[in-house]
């Protein structure tokens, strides 16, 4: 378990390397203020640039997403910053 999470981090460094010179908030602040928004929110982009987030299996033809480390990872940012307002979304009371 503890190479399967080390693989995450490696995968996740990568990314923030190569595309957000090292840093989460450099990804956060490409992104608009919304977790959802047709594909280009948040949750929606680290699905894609992040793949272990995205946590999707198939039941009875349909594709179901949980996104629940995504969603729980924002939440956590959220809370660390949010009495500063450092970080606002748009589309947290939905």
């Amino acid at each position: 378990m503890l190479d399967e999470k080390m693989q995450v981090w490696h995968q996740v460094g990568s990314v923030l390397a190569e595309k957000y010179n090292g840093r989460f908030h450099n990804f956060v602040k490409s992104c608009p203020p919304r977790l959802y928004d047709n594909g280009a929110g948040i949750i929606d982009r680290m699905v894609v640039e992040f793949p272990r987030f995205n946590d999707v299996s198939a039941y009875d033809g349909a594709t179901i997403k949980f996104l629940q480390a995504p969603q729980l990872g924002i939440w956590l940012a959220l809370l660390g910053v949010k009495k500063n307002h450092q970080f606002a979304l748009e589309d947290t009371g939905r």
